[in-house]
């Protein structure tokens, strides 16, 4: 087997499960693997923001300075994002279990190189200049590897749930980054206030332990691997006729998601939302500890508060656009930034009490955040319409054109609109988080006429692109 082989996503197990037990071992199989990409990707956090509590130990044992702590930091999040475009692109046709598992195994392996090369240098054995540069090559690294987290714990959800319930359990997935960037604050936080800055590194490389051993357990890579139908037969979607795409479509989707120019505007307005949300992950403890003269501790735990006030904005967010904005998220989405913007001026001048940075960062970037995301996953119920005929508002970018008067919209169960609308893959999901990207739906919706119709073979990239969840 082959290096490029041990990657490949795999084939159909010659053992069957007994018709008899597949619904119970399909039931069983896909709750685990929700289980494993949830969890694991939110110890994937713990690894990618470990630094984040030690950089005020670390400047003040005098290893590293701020400036160079910040050179180290933009090394993570720069392979980062190039490592999201290529590993997004790769993962589509990938063994999800061992490209997960890979991917923390080398964060972890990088936190313990780190762990050790601070303990040498503290103790007189590595220059500064030798740590420094160092540290930048495997927080790059590191970076690069925390890119390998997101595709396959995605994928997971599309190769093991169906469609109807797909959505639900990919927002249950969403809570992944709060609870690791929760875990990181407190847990790391915890450890390094009472046990010394060298066991942050240590923690989080335990705790990526954890993950690995939860994807190499509970993650399993296609329901065909253990014996099961396809998703689509298990469900009941597949369409009488309907063939296996090949990877000559997934590379054509591929193709016409770089070509969108929606994509490449709304990820510069994206871009400066995260650039708020781990501007605080990043520096936010040590602003604490020398701008507020909080301790270790506290810092991390007021920090840590963000992302728990983060998995109630994630649903809220959803309840208000629905509900309150009847599906419209450009409205909140706006409010939420303003919102953002004022919570961010409290907590940088709003003084030290900390009721005032908990309410600060309880309004911070999470329902902006949020909003946004689901303003590109959900779609809009903009008057303006989709291009299919003069007036039509349909709801909703991912969702079938209901217009009776849309004659070139496909019956219900056929066409290539259905087919591709099956094929949840990493491709779109990571080109938008490598320029952390959440398109907006007025921008660039695609008319009925490209939907296409059975039979007719392949369809147009704006209407593939525009599919996820």
């Amino acid at each position: 087997m082959g290096f490029l082989d041990f990657y490949k996503i795999s084939g159909p197990s010659a053992r069957k499960v007994d018709s008899d037990s597949v619904d119970r071992t399909w039931r069983k199989k896909r709750f685990q693997a929700f289980l494993a990409g949830t969890f694991a990707y939110a110890l994937y956090y713990v690894c990618r923001l470990s630094m984040g509590v030690m950089k005020q130990p670390l400047i003040d044992a005098g290893l590293l300075s701020a400036t160079q702590l910040g050179i180290v930091g933009a090394c993570l999040y720069w392979c980062y994002a190039v490592g999201k475009f290529v590993n997004g692109f790769l993962a589509d046709g990938s063994n999800i279990k061992r490209f997960m598992a890979t991917g923390l195994i080398i964060s972890v392996a990088m936190n313990l190189c780190m762990g050790v090369l601070g303990a040498s240098a503290a103790a007189g054995a590595i220059p500064s200049s030798a740590l420094f540069i160092c540290f930048a090559v495997m927080w790059g690294i590191n970076g690069w590897a925390q890119s390998m987290g997101a595709p396959p714990a995605i994928i997971a959800l599309s190769r093991w749930f169906p469609l109807k319930i797909r959505g639900t359990y990919y927002g249950f997935f969403s809570a992944s980054h709060n609870i690791g960037e929760g875990l990181s604050f407190i847990f790391v936080g915890s450890l390094v206030a009472f046990a010394g800055w060298k066991w942050g590194f240590f923690g989080a490389a335990l705790a990526g332990a954890l993950g690995v051993l939860l994807i190499l357990f509970w993650l399993h890579d296609t329901p065909e691997s253990q014996g099961l139908p396809s998703i689509e037969e298990l469900s009941g979607e597949k369409t009488e006729g309907e063939k296996k795409s090949s990877s000559e479509d997934t590379r054509a989707i591929q193709r016409a998601v770089l070509r969108n120019p929606g994509v490449w505007i709304l990820a510069l307005s994206s871009a400066f939302m995260y650039m708020s949300r781990y501007a605080i992950n990043e520096w936010g403890v040590i602003f604490l500890q020398e701008a507020k003269d909080y301790s270790l501790a506290e810092a991390s735990t007021i920090i840590g508060i963000n992302p728990i006030f983060g998995i109630i904005g994630t649903v809220v967010s959803g309840w208000l656009s629905d509900v309150l904005f009847r599906g419209d998220r450009r409205y909140p989405a706006f409010a939420a930034g303003i919102l953002e913007s004022l919570a961010l001026a409290l907590f940088l001048f709003g003084g030290p009490a900390k009721w005032v940075n908990v309410l600060a960062l309880r309004n911070c970037h999470r329902r902006a955040h949020q909003f946004h995301r689901r303003t590109y996953g959900r779609g809009s119920r903009s008057e303006k319409g989709h291009g299919c005929s003069p007036g039509c508002g349909r709801p909703g970018l991912i969702r079938r054109c209901r217009h009776t008067e849309c004659s070139d919209r496909p019956p219900a169960g056929q066409g290539g609109y259905d087919r591709v609308r099956k094929r949840r893959n990493g491709t779109q999901f990571h080109l938008r988080i490598l320029v952390l990207a959440r398109r907006r739906s007025h921008i660039l919706p695609p008319p009925c006429s490209q939907l296409g119709q059975k039979g007719e073979g392949k369809l147009t990239g704006a209407s593939k692109n525009l599919v996820y969840l």
